[in-house]
């Protein structure tokens, strides 16, 4: 027997004709004897559909609010997956992350898991049912809803497997499993079968948007296996994450790309220190880099007003922002160590205007202008996909 923890993400649990074809996979693992749960996102577009109501009804970000109104959706999707899977004739038990306790800090529209109260759920599996639970929500420890951001499904998941020492974690979605690169974009990428756990972190945090950062964070951190799968295609066995402490290496590259980058450019050190404080408290940076002249980094378009507004606090004028930029990164190993590697890849980009880069060991990254992208991105698949 063994334990696992799924989750269904919005464009598995779109339509009630696709609710019903999610239950029969539930059914399924779980009469194989399986002990199960499951974690759901709301149906594909109910999230936003809730926010916009919000932005009708008021211009300032009453965040607590906001939680209290985004956690709903998920609400409506055990209801319906529980009454489908009791129709069945399947004994299960739904919870909503306060019920659970699910313990978050207090941020809202952004708090992370504290702790997870298992006690209700290792009961319920020990009495044979199918439990189910929300996924990106949970409480604080004054009772106020809180939830996770977005993908946070994918952090509660990981989360619960986490903590009740699941087998694996089972991810499903629209696609059936990690590509070496965008396959709706290069016709030549392939699929990946094992993934080591440490590339796909650094995968998604470069903008693959299979799994949410701090899913794959989690599950790095404490040896858990997860399993990418298609909801649409179920005799597929999907993209397995290796997170085991003796895992080998599994040397591949896969390409990923990240759009709406913003190469910000401060001619200054004046209060450097104070300025990046306030910055990191609200804005995600990546590719700093400070010298004599002043700092430098990338950011995404959506920060572009905040950062205004920092800037103009500390009365900053020589500034440069650059915008309609693409961040291209290759993820793998060696990038650090290996000289034949960072040759062969410095003597393909002969030619294209790179405007910064970072690398580390297991990934190296590009910003370029949008017209310089496609190029590249060419040049990197015709190389690395077929390999």
């Amino acid at each position: 027997m063994s334990l696992i923890v799924q989750k269904y993400g919005g464009t598995s649990v779109g339509t009630t004709e696709l609710i019903l074809e999610v239950t029969k996979i539930i059914q399924e693992f779980y009469l194989k004897g399986n002990q199960l749960v499951v974690v759901f996102s709301a149906m594909m577009g109910e999230t936003n559909r809730l926010l916009n109501l919000a932005k009708k009804i008021s211009f300032i970000h009453h965040k607590s609010e906001l939680d209290i109104l985004a956690s709903t959706g998920e609400q409506v999707t055990i209801a319906l997956i529980s009454m489908a899977l009791k129709d069945l004739g399947l004994k299960v038990k739904s919870y909503c992350g306060w019920q659970i306790p699910i313990i978050t800090t207090n941020d809202f529209t952004n708090s992370r898991i504290k702790t997870i109260n298992t006690s209700k759920i290792i009961e319920d599996l020990n009495n044979n049912y199918i439990v189910i639970i929300t996924g990106f929500q949970g409480v604080t420890q004054d009772g106020e809803i809180t939830t996770l951001g977005r993908g946070g499904s994918d952090t509660s998941a990981v989360a619960l497997a986490v903590a009740l020492k699941a087998n694996e974690c089972q991810i499903y979605t629209d696609v059936d499993g990690v590509y070496n690169a965008d396959p709706h974009k290069i016709a030549s990428a392939k699929k990946i079968d094992v993934v080591d756990g440490a590339c796909m972190l650094e995968a998604a945090s470069l903008g693959t948007k299979i799994l949410q950062v701090r899913s794959c964070e989690l599950a790095y951190r404490y040896k858990t296996n997860i399993r990418i799968l298609s909801t649409f295609s179920k005799q597929n066995l999907g993209t397995l994450v290796m997170n085991e402490s003796n895992l080998e290496n599994y040397p591949i590259i896969s390409i990923s790309t990240e759009e709406y980058q913003v190469l910000v450019t401060i001619k200054t050190q004046e209060k450097m220190n104070e300025l990046l404080s306030d910055i990191y408290k609200d804005i995600n940076i990546d590719m700093l880099s400070i010298n004599q002249h002043g700092i430098i980094f990338v950011t995404n378009k959506q920060f572009v007003n905040e950062l205004t507004s920092i800037l103009d606090k500390y009365k900053i004028k020589d500034i440069t922002i650059t915008e309609e930029l693409i961040k291209i990164s290759l993820i793998g190993s060696g990038f650090r160590s290996n000289q034949k590697l960072n040759q062969q890849i410095w003597q393909l980009i002969n030619g294209v205007d790179i405007l910064a880069t970072s690398h580390n060991e297991i990934s190296i990254s590009f910003i370029v202008n949008y017209h310089n992208a496609k190029n590249l991105t060419n040049i990197f698949s015709s190389t690395f996909c077929n390999s």
